[in-house]
């Protein structure tokens, strides 16, 4: 509940009193657990962030060893997925990033960041086996991140979406191969 006001209204325009009307309790009650507005906002950003699988699937994913194509294209697909059935989290980075409150960076950290790790080390292996060209891997990284979260931007907040003719396969398949072929370090 709380959740979906911070991604609609932001952390600053949301207010105690309709976190706690949109929860069915008096406000009192909030405070008794939360005692003020900034110590709720956290757990429920951590909350959100945790619900997300694409963060396993992508470790699972590369233990797996599979081609770059099938793992590059599966992210791509997860994190689409998950971010178009429920923009909550997209939003709550988003409007943290936008109103510059002190958590997003907690956020950046915890989630993005050790996303954006994990991926690295994986193009840095690939890059060792001269599979990838040599390349800074983190930015390697965020390049694909960037690619995926372009797409997403533009689908759910340039209203894009009634444009687009491809399902989320197709563009997650279109999206990793552009990315890998950019990455080969001998070109197929």
């Amino acid at each position: 509940m709380a959740a979906e006001l911070f991604a609609h209204q932001g952390f600053h325009k949301t207010t105690t009193r309709q976190i706690a009307e949109r929860a069915g309790i008096n406000e009192a009650i909030l405070f008794r657990h939360f005692p003020h507005k900034a110590s709720l906002y956290w757990p429920v950003i951590d909350e959100k962030c945790r619900e997300t699988p694409a963060r396993k699937l992508l470790a699972a994913q590369l233990a797996l060893a599979e081609d770059e194509k099938t793992i590059f294209t599966e992210v791509a697909a997860a994190l689409l997925e998950q971010n178009m059935a429920d923009t909550t989290l997209m939003r709550l980075l988003l409007f943290g990033t936008l109103e510059e409150h002190e958590l997003t960076a907690r956020l950046v950290q915890a989630y993005v960041t050790s996303f954006c790790d994990l991926l690295a080390e994986y193009i840095r292996k690939r890059i060792r086996a001269q599979v990838f060209r040599p390349v800074d891997a983190t930015v390697a990284a965020q390049s694909f991140l960037g690619m995926v979260f372009s797409y997403l931007l533009e689908q759910k907040l340039f209203c894009a979406a009634r444009h687009q003719k491809s399902g989320i396969c197709k563009v997650s398949e279109m999206l990793a191969d552009i990315w890998v072929e950019g990455m080969r370090a001998h070109p197929t």
